[in-house]
């Protein structure tokens, strides 16, 4: 009987010093991919890395919308690759560190201020909300230029 009650203190000692922090959350930039021409709508495959990383954030993939991570840094570069053709886009934001809680701790919010590209296959790209937070409301609309067939 001795050796259940000091099993069962054990296993409730264990679970009461179970960690409560919650990871904090993270800013993205919520994404939409639009065509200039709708008329003409081709599906295109695009592959999405980070200038400075070695893995794609999105590889092959022709999803409508996607959510792209911001750097501490003053500017955050991505390389698009679309059916062939590579554009680069960097965003140059101001960072604001806000406080969460005390289980998950502080987040950065972003404000973009403005975003520079190349034209290859992007036409144009509109900002629909600058402030970068944790909620998922649409930041930006890239538009692509879907009449030009890409050279092999």
């Amino acid at each position: 009987m001795r050796k259940i009650l000091h099993i069962l203190f054990l296993l409730l000692a264990v679970a009461a010093c179970k960690d409560v922090f919650d990871p904090p959350p993270q800013s993205f930039v919520n994404t939409s991919i639009q065509y200039s021409d709708k008329v003409l709508t081709k599906k295109i495959t695009y592959s999405i890395i980070g200038l400075g990383k070695d893995d794609y954030w999105i590889e092959k993939d022709s999803v409508s919308s996607f959510l792209l991570p911001l750097s501490d840094a003053p500017l955050t570069g991505f390389s698009f690759k679309l059916n062939g053709w590579a554009d680069t886009i960097y965003f140059q934001t101001s960072p604001t560190l806000i406080y969460e809680s005390m289980e998950s701790g502080f987040y950065r919010k972003f404000k973009i201020e403005e975003i520079l590209h190349t034209t290859h296959r992007i036409d144009s790209i509109v900002v629909l909300d600058s402030v970068v937070t944790k909620e998922l409301d649409e930041n930006i609309a890239i538009y692509i230029n879907n009449l030009i067939t890409p050279v092999n």
